[in-house]
């Protein structure tokens, strides 16, 4: 379920982004899922995304609002904003691609896709841009392979290939590993496909025998 995605994700980002495990936080939620609200109120504060920027690219971000400082919208604000200026101007994310203070803050359930997709990237982009741990692509394909629809398939496949770098004679030991897993994703989402296909064919032959006949007079 995507809940675990969500878990996985967080656990991504506050592992690389706090190195000292006893100064984490218990991650939210139930048997390592987490909830869309779960997820936005782990990071509203913004004081682990601007960690986080610091870890990728040390020395980002000057002042980062933690602990009882980080209490305060305006730090909030201001951990968010210096995040989103990171992931702009670092990470070479685009308008699109990131999510906004007001989809973190103000939008509740509605903001969520936004900085999802916002993290995903970071954690797809992280070890070819920055050459920190990046998140483990083929946790997540077996975490959300656990689900019937392939839409979230789609999407981790889609992010993957989006977050591809530019060829340089460093990363092209990588490569060939990175294709590699993108066509895990594939096989993957080919199979849950063919998977529903199989079902909604099951389901309509037996409708179709449950149905009497009806005689024409």
């Amino acid at each position: 379920m995507k809940d675990t995605v969500n878990y996985r994700l967080l656990d991504w980002a506050q592992q690389l982004a706090i190195e000292e495990e006893d100064k984490r936080q218990v991650l939210p939620g139930k048997s390592d899922a987490v909830t869309k609200n779960q997820f936005l109120s782990f990071l509203r504060d913004g004081s682990l995304l601007a960690k986080l920027a610091n870890r990728l690219q040390p020395g980002t971000i000057e002042t980062i609002h933690e602990g009882e400082a980080a209490k305060d919208k305006t730090n909030q604000a201001s951990n968010i904003n210096a995040f989103i200026n990171f992931a702009k101007e670092k990470a070479g994310l685009s308008e699109e691609q990131i999510f906004t203070t007001a989809d973190l803050q103000e939008k509740g359930k509605a903001g969520y896709q936004a900085v999802f997709n916002t993290l995903m990237q970071l954690a797809l982009k992280a070890q070819s841009i920055f050459e920190q741990k990046g998140i483990d692509v083929e946790q997540l394909i077996q975490a959300a392979s656990q689900v019937v629809p392939t839409n979230l398939l789609q999407t981790i496949l889609n992010f993957f290939r989006r977050a591809q770098p530019a060829q340089t004679p460093k990363k092209l030991a990588k490569e060939a590993e990175e294709k590699d897993k993108t066509t895990a994703v594939e096989k993957t989402v080919e199979e849950k496909h063919m998977e529903e296909e199989v079902c909604k064919k099951v389901d309509t032959q037996a409708g179709n025998i449950d149905t009497p006949a009806v005689a024409v007079h």
